[in-house]
């Protein structure tokens, strides 16, 4: 993910199913803006990139078989 900065990630529209979810329940009960601002700081606290921003995720996809 390389923004401009953390904040282009939380002000733009969620896609991750998840997010979508949580922040429409959060919504209603008036707690999205404190969902957004949490995750500004761990975006900025996760920061790679001091000239800009720079966040790596790193995962593993594994596919498995079963023989029958």
């Amino acid at each position: 993910m390389k923004p401009e900065q953390p904040k282009a990630c939380t002000n733009s529209r969620p896609e991750h199913p998840l997010a979508v979810a949580g922040l429409s329940v959060l919504g209603l009960l008036g707690r999205a803006q404190a969902l957004r601002a949490r995750l500004l700081a761990i975006l900025e606290s996760g920061n790679e990139d001091p000239g800009r921003f720079r966040v790596t995720s790193r995962y593993v996809i594994v596919t498995a078989h079963r023989d029958r």
